[in-house]
Formats: C-alpha cells, sequence, structure tokens
C-alpha cells in the first residue's frame, strides 16, 4: 500500500469509528436507496468498466455492515418513507441493467441472508450481449473515453444498437465481455423475480437516454418496458429507473403516462420522502472500489449526498 492509500484507510477508519459512535440525525430521519450494478463471481478478476463491477468480497462486506447497522426493506417500503424508530437507518437495495452477475452471484448471496432487493432492467436489449460501456472500455484506465461517452449519450441517444453500429463504422474496439458481464436472459430474470423478497422493475427498453428523446419517445421505452414485466407475470415495482441516471425533461408529464410510479436517479443520497419529487428520488450509486469504512460514514448520514459517482 502506497503513503497516499495508507494516509486515506487511516483517515477513513478513524472517520468510519467515530460515524458509528454518533450518526448524523438525517440517518434516522431519512431512507437511503443503495444502486448497485453487477457483482463479480468469487475470484472474477474486474474487466470493462471497472467501477460498475463490484468485487463479491466487497459486495458481502457491504451486506455485513448493512444488516448489522441498517433496517433492510423493499423498495417500495423506502418509497413509501416509513423509517423504523429504532435509530437505525432505512435502506433499500437496487440492481440497474440487469447483469448476469447480479442474477447469478450477487441475489444468490441477498436470498442466503434473507435480505430483498430491486433489479431494474432493459427487456429490449439481447440477452447475452455486453453493454456498450463495457465493450469500449478503455483496459488501461477501466472507463469509457469521455468523449466516446459524451457522443453515445447525445448523438446516438444512448441506444445500444445506434453504438454498436456507430462503434463498428470508427473501427473502435468493441471487447468481448465474461459471461457475468453480460445482460441476463429472459428465463434468468424468471427464476430472479420467483424468489424470495426481489422484484423486477423497468430500466426502459433499450436503457436509452431518456433525456434525449421526445415525451411520447420517453412513453414508449418506459411503458414497453413495464408491460413487459406485467405481461409476463412478474413481481414488479412500478418505479422507473432512469438509464445514465437521467431523467427526460418533463418527467412528471411522460413517466406517469406511462404507469410508473417513481422516477429514480444514481445521484443525490439520502431520500427525504414526503415533499420529495416523486419523479427524481434520489439513489446512491455504490462504486466498485468504495471500502467497508467508506460504506461506514455514509451509512451514518455525515455525506448528505454520498458523492457523485456516475451510474449508468
Amino acid at each position: 500500500m502506497n503513503p497516499r492509500s495508507l494516509a486515506k484507510h487511516v483517515l477513513e477508519r478513524a472517520l468510519a469509528r467515530a460515524a458509528a459512535r454518533v450518526p448524523h440525525q438525517r440517518s434516522r430521519r431519512f431512507s437511503l436507496i443503495v444502486a448497485y450494478h453487477n457483482v463479480l463471481p468469487p475470484g472474477a478478476r474486474p474487466v470493462g468498466d471497472t467501477g460498475l463491477h463490484v468485487p463479491f468480497d466487497t459486495f458481502r462486506r457491504h451486506l455485513d455492515l448493512l444488516q448489522g447497522r441498517a433496517n433492510l426493506v423493499p423498495l417500495d417500503v423506502a418509497l413509501s418513507h416509513s423509517p423504523v424508530p429504532n435509530g437505525r437507518p432505512t435502506v433499500a437495495i437496487t440492481f440497474d441493467d440487469g447483469y448476469r452477475g447480479t442474477v447469478e452471484t450477487g441475489l444468490a448471496e441477498l436470498r442466503r441472508r434473507d435480505v430483498p432487493a430491486a433489479v431494474f432492467v432493459c427487456p429490449g436489449l439481447a440477452a447475452g450481449d455486453a453493454f456498450w460501456w463495457d465493450a469500449l472500455s478503455n483496459p488501461q484506465t477501466g472507463s469509457v473515453d469521455p468523449s466516446v461517452r459524451c457522443h453515445a449519450l447525445g448523438a446516438l441517444d444512448g441506444r445500444q444498437e445506434r453504438i454498436r453500429d456507430w462503434a463498428q463504422a470508427q473501427n473502435l474496439t468493441w471487447r468481448e465481455m465474461p459471461e457475468h458481464c453480460r445482460i441476463a436472459g429472459e428465463d434468468a430474470l424468471r427464476r430472479t423475480a420467483t424468489g424470495k423478497g426481489v422484484v423486477l422493475g423497468a430500466h426502459t427498453w433499450s436503457h436509452a437516454n431518456l433525456g434525449a428523446l421526445t415525451p411520447d419517445a420517453v412513453r414508449a421505452e418506459a411503458a414497453r418496458a413495464l408491460e413487459w414485466l406485467q405481461a409476463r407475470g412478474l413481481t414488479a415495482t412500478r418505479a422507473l429507473a432512469y438509464p445514465y441516471g437521467i431523467p427526460p425533461r418533463d418527467p412528471e408529464v411522460a413517466i406517469p403516462a406511462a404507469g410508473c410510479s417513481h422516477g429514480l436517479l444514481v445521484s443525490g443520497g439520502w431520500y427525504h420522502g414526503q415533499g420529495s419529487d416523486a419523479w427524481r428520488i434520489p439513489r446512491y450509486n455504490v462504486p466498485a472500489g468504495l471500502s467497508a469504512d467508506g460504506f461506514q460514514i455514509r451509512l451514518a448520514g455525515w455525506m448528505p449526498h454520498c458523492g457523485t459517482e456516475p451510474g449508468l
């Protein structure tokens, strides 16, 4: 461990111990909805957009902390904002994108612990594909080049197929991803939704950037995904998780018209409940490199916005 990392570790440990002894009042009054993306199988090496792929041991340490210090509730309970009056923060766990690693590794660990969760999926994406942000990530940096990301979200509306075609035309390398970093198929999602405490939710049909679409296109993206879940009789929440954490320009018009009850961001931290904007519900996007001590500091409420790490 280099001197800078050691100093960070020592500071985090000290702050975490202090936070555990004296949590901020917001951790008792408000709810925290955490957002993960993928959970790697034990021993798997991070690839693609590495900040989204949480190592299994890290995920287990997070769960140990949450079970020891929080009231873990289903998402819809957290959205109803009914904190349990025992001094512990109320926390709901969510996952975006529907990675196979989440379905096969992350949810298996949650079921073993009897912990509820919501998984937001994009039914229109082909099972077995790699997401564009993983396939186009630079192996040296573990992330997508900012100019590529900007073009993909803006000119190409964040749509997987358009980005793949453009990348091919530009001779960009589309890297193969291991199975656990690919999109889970319908059969896997069906098994997931029948598991105790697990619900599915809409992450739109094609993971488009809703901020770049017309209101009619936004409604279609959200409604089609929700209808797909309902047509299959899958246990689902009516909350919608915005792809890339980007809401449409007028979410209070387009989102309820699609049959959704809430719109979820991947930034903003603590959810205050009554009086909050139902179409811009904050979540804390958990980065892969977050230590248990760093998580403890956030869980204790001493970081009101819990950081602004980007999510997908």
